[in-house]
């Protein structure tokens, strides 16, 4: 069993930081890296994935919200060729039979998994994840952003941490 544990504690003072951090997070994963976006809605989950999409792909890549879709797949263009990134929203789903009907599974071992409302898919999960908790603040834009994971990302999120500055 892996110890996830928390790794850090972030003041997000508006969508600028999350993109950021979603840009440098980035340019860190490797295929088969899952990475859990948790929190209300309007929170900025969609609004991380996208950055960390757009920081792979291209600037203006379109990146629909997968409410509906339930999963969008991208192809890396910058820095990692041949990186498949799939974006998941399982808001809609109700029930662990309808997890299994999309394929998450395939698509978690074949390239990068941001999931959006992960909490039923947690069982089909590997245990080396990270997952990103997202909070509304005391101001309008500002957010609280706590990050867990196992010693594999606590490396990972303290190599981009000197970045931040």
């Amino acid at each position: 069993m892996i110890d996830n544990q928390l790794i850090d504690k972030l003041l997000l003072e508006g969508e600028k930081d999350t993109h950021r951090i979603a840009s440098l997070l980035s340019n860190e994963v490797e295929p088969g890296d899952v990475i859990c976006l948790n929190g209300d809605l309007g929170v900025g989950k969609t609004s991380f994935a996208r950055a960390f999409i757009r920081a792979l792909t291209s600037e203006d890549e379109p990146v629909p919200s997968p409410t509906y879709t339930l999963i969008q797949h991208y192809n890396a263009k910058r820095i990692k060729v041949g990186l498949e990134i799939f974006h998941v929203d399982l808001y809609r789903i109700s029930c662990h039979s309808e997890i299994e009907e999309l394929g998450l599974e395939d698509a978690l071992g074949m390239g990068v998994s941001l999931i959006e409302w992960p909490e039923l898919s947690i069982p089909r999960l590997p245990e080396d994840r990270l997952e990103i908790y997202l909070q509304f603040g005391k101001g309008v834009s500002e957010r609280y952003m706590d990050l867990f994971g196992s010693s594999r990302w606590f490396s990972l999120a303290h190599s981009i941490e000197g970045k931040l500055i």
